[in-house]
Order: C-alpha cells, then structure tokens, then sequence
C-alpha cells in the first residue's frame, strides 16, 4: 500500500451544509466554492511506513513554520493507525493540532454501513446516507456512530460486523475521530 502525506497553504472558508452536500441540483449552482491551495509538496512510498511518511510531512510542516505560529490541521481517510502515528508526530513536536476525516472516506464508510441495514437497491439507503452524511457535517459525528451501533446491536450484528470497514478502518472508529466541530 503507498502511504502519502502532503502539506500545503490554505486559506479557509467557511462552507455550510448546503455548499458541500446541497438537496438538490440547483442549489449546487449557487455553494460556495471550496477553497484554493498553493504551495504543495508531496511525499508517497509504497516502501516506506506510514511512520516515515508521517515524521516526513511533519518535517516538511516545521520547515515552513519553526516557531508553530500558524494552525495546523491533520487530515486523514480513517486509518487509526494513521492518525496514533500523526498524534505521536504532534506529541513529540509538542503541538496541538485536530485530527479530521476526509468527508469522501466518511461518505464511502457510510455506504458500507447501510448495505448492512438496506437491501441492495433499495432507495431508502441513499437517503439513509444523505441524512447521515448531513448530520456529520452539522458537527454530529458522535451521536450518528453511536446511533449507526445502536443500529448494528438491534439487527444482531457483532461488533466486527459494525466497523464496516477493513484492518479496523470502520465507519464508526472514522466518525467518532471526527468528533463535533471537525467539518
């Protein structure tokens, strides 16, 4: 597998709900445009460890920022061991910096969950993860894992079965990472 970490500029923006999963077409036409990187630099390996790419892009970081003046931000697909890697990092550095999933990862662990609770092709499942997805992007991270096992323990799924993912990258470690406040 190649490990990849990136660090560039960004400006934010504040976005709403809407601008990143608008309820409807039209309201796509009018969402606030994502904002513009620069200055990228970019380290992947397929022979390297997650650690090595990690200590990397937080080498990379600190030659830009010595001092740590400037905010810091972690983000990562949902792999934990990704992100014990990325608080070690920040750890020895002694830095505070917030961890969040990507919402394409939390969309794609979120697909996984509902085939779990949705027959295939049934139209409540896009809605299910259309609700779900939203309630992340409101800063609800928490209560839809906790509700998604709730979920799991009523259908009689295992807990094996209720991460939805693989090598522990599930739906429900992803979302409780993300924590409120990350989107």
């Amino acid at each position: 597998m190649c490990e990849v970490a990136a660090v560039f500029d960004v400006t934010g923006k504040p976005r709403t709900i809407a601008d990143i999963l608008p309820e409807d077409p039209e309201a796509a036409q009018t969402a606030t445009p994502a904002p513009v990187t620069s200055g990228k630099w970019l380290h992947a390996s397929v022979t390297d460890d997650a650690a090595a790419v990690i200590a990397a892009g937080f080498a990379e970081a600190d030659r830009r920022d010595p001092d740590h003046a400037r905010t810091w931000i972690a983000l990562v697909d949902g792999n934990t061991h990704q992100i014990d890697r990325i608080h070690a990092e920040a750890k020895t550095r002694k830095i505070t910096l917030p961890v969040v999933v990507d919402f394409i990862h939390v969309i794609e662990y979120l697909w996984k969950a509902t085939w779990c609770f949705h027959p295939e092709g049934d139209p409540n499942a896009e809605r299910w993860v259309r609700a779900q997805a939203r309630q992340v992007l409101a800063g609800r991270a928490g209560i839809v894992a906790a509700a998604i096992r709730r979920k799991a323990t009523y259908h009689g799924l295992d807990d094996s079965a209720a991460q939805f993912g693989s090598g522990g990258e599930g739906v429900i470690e992803a979302l409780e990472v993300a924590g409120p406040g990350c989107w």
